[in-house]
């Protein structure tokens, strides 16, 4: 499903109205097989056709149909995926795929990392969304942090989109603290 401004990040959640005909049939047909899709972010205009090559990997935990034929969903993301050929492009868009994984290349230890990337968001949360707080110092891997926090801090679609492309975990959290942290 190609999405403007949209990246489902791994282990995060999207909700999404599906309404155009040819989501609804892609829907149905995830819903009788594995409840996957992919949401990559819509492509340049310059290049319509070609979508972004690193993508998210989702799976359907809730959908609620409607009476118009439209469906309210909760996508969880599982997986970075690269889309390879394409199997087919009616009613929707197809790829063959296979899985990416973040290459952990950070030089400092882990646990160094993640408290310097807590330290910095939690100047960003109001005190009344502590718990958004105490939900990141509970994440225990660099990739699962970083992930979250592409997705509940980041508002540039372009930012997010170049976090998702970014397998090494050293440069993802150098861009994470350069988007984080105001200028001096």
């Amino acid at each position: 499903m190609f999405l403007s401004g949209m990246t489902l990040f791994p282990n995060t959640q999207l909700p999404l109205r599906i309404f155009e005909q040819r989501y609804c049939l892609m829907l149905a047909e995830a819903l009788e097989d594995s409840r996957m899709f992919a949401i990559a972010m819509a492509p340049p205009q310059e290049t319509p056709n070609t979508p972004m090559p690193i993508v998210g990997l989702g799976m359907v935990t809730t959908c609620v149909q409607q009476k118009d034929g439209t469906s309210n969903l909760l996508l969880t993301g599982i997986q970075r995926i690269r889309l390879l050929n394409v199997l087919h492009e009616t009613p929707f868009q197809a790829h063959s795929i296979e899985p990416v994984n973040s290459i952990n290349d950070t030089i400092e230890p882990e646990e160094i990392v993640i408290r310097e990337l807590i330290d910095i968001c939690e100047s960003r949360i109001p005190e009344a969304q502590h718990q958004v707080l105490e939900m990141l110092k509970e994440l225990k891997l660099l990739d699962e942090l970083t992930n979250q926090i592409c997705t509940l801090f980041i508002a540039s679609s372009n930012a997010r989109h170049e976090l998702m492309q970014t397998l090494s975990l050293r440069a993802r959290v150098d861009k994470l603290k350069r988007l984080l942290t105001p200028p001096a």
